[in-house]
């Protein structure tokens, strides 16, 4: 089975105040198509082109892909943050896990309300692993399948959620 073009390319669509791009990301040498024009022609500041070239270096991934982008509306600089919002989001197209630290600390119970609605629609989806790092046990035992019990960097019990009972609460939680 021969594989083609199409099956190599990641597209993405990123925003920024009024600022829209589109880009499409094929493995390359680092061609860019910007509107037609090169990264350079299109965003003459260099500070600009850092930017958006900043989704790559992260990951270590500069010059390794061809990119061709639509980008509109705003101006040079909405225009050069969509663009960046866009790559890095074809970059990481599905993530396959969430990590949580802590979302409740200093949070409005309303907006913990909204957190934790938010992540049972994820775990409804099951398209992505959540590692959920919380110390409101409530909310982590409303969410949570299993659990694990950390001190001093060591994994000290762990277990399916049901055998999270109030002596290992007791045991290992309590202050």
């Amino acid at each position: 089975m021969s594989a083609t073009l199409d099956q190599f390319r990641w597209q993405a669509v990123g925003r920024r105040k009024t600022s829209v791009a589109r880009v499409y990301l094929t493995p390359g040498t680092g061609k860019w198509d910007v509107n037609g024009r090169t990264l350079g022609d299109y965003f003459p500041r260099p500070s600009l082109v850092q930017h958006i070239q900043q989704s790559f270096t992260a990951t270590d991934t500069l010059g390794a892909f061809d990119v061709r982008a639509l980008v509109n509306g705003g101006g040079m600089t909405g225009q050069a943050g969509a663009l960046r919002h866009a790559i890095a989001r074809a970059l990481v197209p599905r993530p396959t896990m969430l990590l949580l630290d802590e979302p409740t600390e200093g949070i409005q119970p309303s907006i913990i309300q909204e957190i934790e609605r938010a992540i049972r629609r994820l775990r409804e989806r099951g398209t992505v692993g959540i590692l959920l790092v919380e110390q409101y046990l409530d909310f982590a035992q409303r969410l949570a399948d299993a659990f694990a019990v950390m001190e001093k960097g060591e994994v000290v019990t762990r277990g399916p959620i049901s055998e999270l009972t109030p002596d290992v609460i007791k045991r290992h939680l309590a202050v």
